[in-house]
């Protein structure tokens, strides 16, 4: 992910925009660059804080500020009930931002390109990001809620819209992607709609997809529906590799565990791919849409079932544990 400057979000000067058209409709809005927003700029690898909405006493914990879903239980996630929440009055931001206070409190930005969060335990929410948002290398517990990511048109030529590791990615939008997550370790997804892959000819799309994912952690899906079923508009890649795929665990420190719960998985070739070593592995009611051009799941064998339940198809069918298939955890 590319990440030109810093730029601090300059709330005096920029025009905003209104959430709520739909998508894929310009929003008609007037945007500054920090530079005309008179912002200061600092250098890009400096620590400057953030000049955004910040609760600089309190350092917020995992689900600050996140709202619930509407009823407390697993709600399907669409278009409607996730990203933006509509009337949302957005500030615009041009280029890259990047988050380096730590404990920030981000909200109501529109990013025309990628967001780095650069600090320990930043939230980012209610907000629209045309690029994708990226955890640097020693930042930890970072949060994104309720935002939209990804561009309108085309695709976004990044490795993920979301990466890699110790973060919570919730009741958000994401779509127009090769990748739409890339999981490393501590990662939770909660209530999130990912769609409309886009790759050029010969890329391999999918939606949550990891390679030599290690430990400390493991990675929580919860309550989502990731469907790459249907390609975005213009995509020359018309099936998807995978809805879930990590792969290539490592062996000495593996990931603390997997678990896929209330899920929907829509699409691709084998849907989901259950490879590797895992402290433990769980796998309980989510809903396959039956649309996998080879079959709903490969399961390597690696790690063994700690539960199984609960799995079935949209029609109504029960999904039994699945059988072994051979190939190991880093063999093609």
């Amino acid at each position: 992910m590319r990440v030109a400057m810093v730029l601090l979000l300059g709330w005096v000067g920029c025009a905003p925009a209104v959430v709520g058209a739909p998508h894929g409709v310009p929003r008609d809005v007037g945007a500054v660059s920090a530079a005309d927003a008179g912002a200061f700029v600092p250098d890009a690898g400096s620590d400057a804080p953030v000049d955004a909405p910040v609760d600089a006493g309190e350092v917020p914990p995992m689900d600050a500020g996140v709202t619930p879903p509407p009823d407390a239980g697993c709600v399907r996630p669409t278009a409607l009930n996730t990203g933006v929440p509509a009337g949302t009055v957005l500030t615009v931001v041009l280029g890259d931002l990047t988050i380096s206070k730590a404990g920030a409190i981000v909200e109501g930005v529109e990013v025309s390109g990628d967001v780095l969060i650069a600090a320990n335990d930043v939230v980012l929410r209610n907000s629209r990001i045309h690029g994708g948002v990226e955890m640097a290398p020693n930042a930890r517990r970072g949060t994104v809620d309720h935002s939209e990511l990804g561009p309108d048109t085309g695709g976004y030529p990044g490795t993920a819209l979301m990466l890699d590791h110790s973060f919570q990615l919730l009741y958000s939008n994401l779509h127009n992607f090769r990748l739409a997550v890339r999981p490393q370790f501590d990662v939770l997804l909660r209530g999130n709609y990912l769609h409309a892959p886009y790759g050029k000819s010969g890329d391999a799309t999918g939606g949550v997809a990891g390679y030599g994912v290690s430990g400390p952690g493991g990675v929580t899906l919860e309550c989502n529906d990731i469907d790459v079923t249907t390609p975005a508009s213009g995509s020359q890649v018309d099936l998807a590799n995978d809805v879930f795929e990590v792969t290539c665990t490592d062996t000495v420190n593996p990931p603390q565990g997997l678990s896929l719960s209330h899920n929907w998985f829509g699409g691709a070739g084998y849907a989901v791919y259950i490879w590797g070593f895992w402290g433990t592995l769980d796998v309980k009611d989510n809903v396959w849409d039956g649309h996998a051009a080879y079959g709903p799941v490969w399961f390597n064998g690696d790690t063994a079932m700690r539960a199984w339940s609960g799995n079935g198809y949209a029609d109504g069918g029960t999904l039994k544990t699945p059988e072994v298939i051979s190939g190991k955890n880093c063999e093609g």
